[in-house]
């Protein structure tokens, strides 16, 4: 306990490191045109992710509407109740991307599960999944041990 007069110290939130792994999709929207619009072709998608206070991006993948970026990317995270994990699919153009849909896990299911491997559906849009794997992983002071599969 402190001095008198002085409150203790709030408890830190547990980190935890938090593994994101975007590994596909399928049946994405296809916003390309051809033929000014009368044809409809394929999309060039890529993913925004958003865990905690971090930010990724995953590379695009070309003329492509079921997508496998196989990317993994960590971000430490604090068990604060009511965070997400957000993934917000694009259509990568030259002037304006076009939206793909979006989805996303509450960040306490991976903290309580330790790994979660599904298919998401994708919301805002007609049609489209999104395969992801979220892992929590204890923080560690070797980056050698968060390599590990």
């Amino acid at each position: 306990m402190g001095p008198p007069g002085l409150s203790p110290a709030p408890a830190l939130a547990p980190q935890r490191v938090l593994r994101v792994q975007l590994l596909e999709a399928e049946a994405l929207v296809p916003k390309d045109r051809f033929l000014r619009g009368a044809l409809r072709g394929r999309s060039d998608p890529y993913a925004r992710v958003r865990a905690g206070g971090a930010r990724f991006r995953s590379r695009v993948l070309r003329e492509e509407l079921n997508p496998r970026w196989n990317e993994a990317y960590e971000a430490i995270v604090t068990d604060i109740p009511g965070q997400d994990v957000e993934f917000e699919l694009f259509d990568k153009d030259l002037d304006e991307d076009d939206f793909l849909g979006r989805c996303r896990v509450p960040l306490q299911r991976v903290l309580s599960n330790r790994v979660v491997d599904e298919w998401l559906p994708l919301e805002g849009v007609k049609s489209g999944r999104l395969h992801v794997k979220l892992e929590s992983l204890s923080p560690s002071a070797s980056p050698a041990l968060l390599q590990q599969p």
